[in-house]
């Protein structure tokens, strides 16, 4: 009979109800929730020749195609076309800017959202089908550590699942605050958006990357007025300094208006008879909305706004929920799974997590690099490497957001010496042909006579092209002497990152100092030798199949 395991942890005798048995069914590897993560897994499995079986409580595709990644960055590139149709290349082709006879169709913005990720479902349903993938639908609860139960409470059925293997790719939901309730209309998270039309007026609390993405790409969009409030002294904080200025530079453009060093006071849901004849600071309210109140950190002034919705986007965290971990024995520690670097329960082998599901690193591509990870790690008949921690990130802000490896300010913190150089987009021929020289190429290397690369960063168009490339010589340990060996196309914006190298080894053909946005400078800590600090970041990681 049907067991309910009714929270993650619970360990009491579920009862039992009258439910509708399917059987057992026995499968090599039993993947728990079709987000990318788990999709690469089971798809991974099957080059293998595994029976396999995906299990999914509600659509194809998880965070990526719903409510996620893929609709927020089609909502991206919409406000991207209206940016630059206020902006200077609208200018260079009609003499003004062109957003005055264009304005966003709300209906027509979450058609298209909905439309783009039906089209990617029916590709991922399509290819599991062709690789005979049993795709199961409803909630799973493990039973014990090698059985698995999987429910639909509107057919009131059941069936018992047991593999050799469980790779648990449940994803995450949005941390949320007991004193900020959330309603999913006037006060939402990142899971509701992408539903909802645009309001005249939002707070975006939470100023680290996908809330400065939110603000960034609501206030390009035109119709709504942007407040963003973040309690540290600048957004962005685990960026360098000239990353995170160039970022809310690019914000404030578009009207987005940012609480520094602020606290959230107070927030609450308004009713319309509540919001009428309230003086506020900022106007666009209609309706029902919000209001909070926000506390200034150094002198604890107090300010209340309104604003007709709230988005809270203060960190996610694993969703378990249901999952029954407890009948698992898997330990569990601050609410996350505990792993080992191939994404396996470190006490139950056989159990592997993948994705979001494992607390960390919550991006599409490093899920589905889990996902195929753990499987080689099952099946390979070679070893298995884990993940290099040296991989590319992207944020699309007023303009993308790329890097890969260390920035400056984690140098300093291991007290390595680095060499670093900046070459602005308004030097490279094609960033002036195409109207967007905003931006520039930053490049750390070791400051020693290998001038090894440490780290890339770009701010500006076609900064994923660049940082791609240079994840590759970052991870084969390259060095500038290396790239600067090779030949870009003209014109290209890799050619702002070749002569970017070029500055760090003194060949450039513009020197530092000549133009503003043509820097290079060198850091070594005082109390330790030049190069030092490299050679203990640089210790090879130990890892192997077990």
């Amino acid at each position: 009979m049907l067991r309910h395991t009714r929270f993650s942890f619970t360990h009491q005798r579920p009862h039992l109800v009258h439910w509708q048995s399917l059987g057992k069914t026995h499968f090599d590897v039993c993947v728990i929730g079709a987000g990318p993560a788990g999709i690469a897994a089971a798809l991974r499995a099957v080059d293998y020749n595994k029976r396999v079986c995906l299990v999914e409580a509600k659509r194809i595709g998880g965070c990526d195609l719903w409510n996620g990644t893929l609709q927020s960055k089609t909502l991206w590139e919409m406000s991207n076309f209206l940016g630059r149709a206020r902006g200077s290349s609208a200018e260079r082709v009609y003499g003004t800017t062109i957003s005055n006879f264009m304005e966003l169709d709300d209906e027509r913005m979450l058609q298209t959202l909905q439309e783009v990720s039906e089209t990617r479902e029916k590709q991922v349903l399509s290819a599991l089908s062709a690789s005979n993938v049993a795709l199961l639908y409803g909630r799973a609860a493990f039973a014990s550590p090698h059985e698995l139960e999987v429910s639909s409470r509107e057919a009131k059925e059941y069936r018992t699942v047991t593999a050799d293997y469980f790779i648990i790719a449940t994803g995450s939901v949005p941390v949320t605050q007991p004193h900020v309730p959330v309603d999913h209309k006037n006060v939402v998270t990142s899971d509701d958006l992408m539903t909802l039309p645009l309001p005249k007026s939002m707070v975006v609390v939470g100023g680290g990357a996908l809330g400065s993405e939110f603000a960034t790409t609501y206030g390009r969009l035109g119709k709504t007025k942007v407040f963003l409030l973040d309690k540290k002294e600048r957004i962005m904080p685990k960026e360098d300094d000239d990353v995170a200025a160039t970022i809310q530079k690019g914000m404030e453009k578009h009207g987005v208006e940012v609480h520094q060093d602020c606290l959230l006071y107070s927030l609450q849901s308004l009713t319309k008879s509540e919001s009428d004849g309230q003086e506020t600071p900022n106007d666009g309210t209609s309706g029902n909305g919000v209001r909070y109140t926000i506390m200034h950190r150094k002198t604890h002034e107090l300010q209340t706004y309104e604003v007709e919705r709230a988005l809270i986007v203060t960190g996610r965290r694993p969703n378990y929920f249901g999952l029954g971990l407890r009948n698992t024995n898997c330990e569990v520690r601050d609410g996350v799974l505990v792993l080992d670097e191939f994404g396996r329960c470190v006490n139950q082998k056989h159990i592997y997590a993948v994705g979001d599901a494992t607390g960390r690193d919550r991006s599409v591509s490093m899920g589905e690099a889990k996902g195929r990870l753990a499987v080689d790690h099952i099946y390979s008949p070679h070893i298995t490497e884990p993940l290099h921690p040296d991989h590319s990130r992207i944020v699309f802000l007023d303009t993308a957001v790329a890097s890969v490896g260390k920035n400056e300010k984690q140098c300093r913190e291991k007290n390595v010496s680095y060499v670093v150089a900046k070459y602005g987009f308004e030097l490279c021929s094609r960033n002036v042909a195409a109207s967007n020289t905003e931006g520039f190429v930053k490049i750390l290397a070791s400051n020693d006579s290998k001038k090894t690369l440490l780290g890339v960063h770009v701010v500006g168009w076609s900064a994923s092209t660049i940082v791609e490339f240079a994840t590759a010589a970052i991870q084969r340990k390259q060095s500038a002497y290396e790239l600067s060996e090779m030949l870009t196309a003209y014109p290209s914006v890799s050619q702002a990152f070749l002569e970017c190298l070029r500055v760090i080894l003194g060949t450039s053909m513009l020197k530092p100092g000549t133009f503003p946005g043509l820097v290079c400078n060198t850091w070594t800590p005082s109390d330790c030798e030049r190069g030092r600090g490299y050679c203990s970041l640089g210790n090879a990681q130990g890892g192997g199949k077990q």
